[in-house]
């Protein structure tokens, strides 16, 4: 029982299909690009220092989560590529 060894498996990044990993990819550039040409927008001379009305009050008061929003779904599956590629990486050395 205690002689044997034990074999530590690779952790794949995810257990999705190579399509929908690369739809994820591709929702996530669209979703940051349009945060930022929405960031663009808002930040035109012609809107400094002026409250939108109504819906686009909203979007203009949200903005900030938004872009957020845009950054993080962009950033953890990339931190988290990484970190598993190093964790692999010290697997493959044992």
């Amino acid at each position: 029982m205690y002689g044997k060894d034990l074999d530590e498996v690779e952790e794949p990044f995810s257990a999705a299909t190579d399509g929908n990993k690369l739809l994820a990819g591709g929702l996530g550039a669209v979703n940051l690009g349009g945060a930022l040409y929405l960031g663009n927008l808002l930040s035109s001379p012609a809107l400094v220092g002026v409250q939108l009305p109504s819906y686009f009050g909203l979007v203009q008061a949200f903005f900030p989560f938004l872009l957020l929003y845009g950054v993080l779904y962009n950033a953890v599956p990339a931190a988290r590529f990484f970190v598993g590629q190093k964790k692999n990486a010290e697997i493959a050395q044992r």
